[in-house]
């Protein structure tokens, strides 16, 4: 007679990782969320008592907007300017608010020359904070 043996099933321990994926993305994501919704209102209550000193200054900034279009016309605040003007615009800028930052919108045609014109205009005003507007990719 032949004898079969029997095969011996072992009962072992599995490791399963999707539950604990599961777990994982859940505190993730609750995590994202909850700094989302508390980050605003930490800048909101926290309020400081600053101390007060004869030489300081407001560090209000004013920002003074620059488009060329791509005809070459040159806006300052949405009012018309000719190019040779806009060191005039932002030294009367500067005159009641020392801190402006400027901003130049340029329609993606123009040539680089007017940009570098205007970029020179604005710094012959007195100013040297200075961005290029780009629409995100």
């Amino acid at each position: 007679m032949v004898s079969f043996s029997s095969v011996k099933q072992k009962n072992e321990a599995k490791f399963e990782i999707v539950p604990i994926l599961d777990v994982l993305f859940t505190l993730l994501i609750f995590f994202i969320l909850y700094s989302v919704i508390l980050t605003p209102n930490l800048k909101k209550n926290l309020e400081v008592s600053l101390p007060k000193a004869k030489s300081g200054v407001n560090q209000v900034t004013e920002t003074v907007t620059i488009s060329i279009l791509s005809t070459g016309q040159v806006f300052v605040n949405q009012k018309e300017v000719p190019i040779d003007d806009v060191s005039n615009e932002i030294k009367a800028k500067m005159a009641g608010s020392s801190l402006i930052h400027v901003a130049i919108s340029a329609d993606r045609t123009i040539l680089y020359d007017s940009i570098v014109k205007v970029l020179d205009q604005v710094r012959l005003g007195g100013c040297q904070d200075i961005t290029l507007e780009v629409q995100p990719i």
